[in-house]
């Protein structure tokens, strides 16, 4: 391994934990993001991991994307559903 190698791989264990500190990741997808990362990096160099770095980069922007209206969508489309089952006659 040389000198470049080891650096992605630190690297990549300090992107796993910004994840987790960001709140992108639990303690479990922290760790399976540095498995998957190092291994991508290993399998297919860097090009390899820079395809894997966008999309997991542009997953979680889109999914954190109006996150709180579809939260507040959800959650009146939960309470009218609940509230339905609860009026109706048994």
């Amino acid at each position: 391994m040389n000198p470049f190698d080891a650096v992605m791989i630190i690297v990549i264990l300090l992107m796993a934990g910004a994840g987790y500190i960001a709140k992108a990741l639990t303690v479990s997808g922290a760790c399976m993001s540095f498995l998957v990362g190092a291994s991508v990096y290993i399998g297919f160099s860097l090009q390899g991991f820079l395809l894997l770095l966008l999309f997991f980069s542009t997953s979680t922007l889109c999914s954190k994307y109006k996150k709180e209206k579809k939260t507040r969508i959800r959650r009146k489309a939960r309470e009218a559903r609940q509230t339905r089952l609860y009026s109706s006659p048994c």
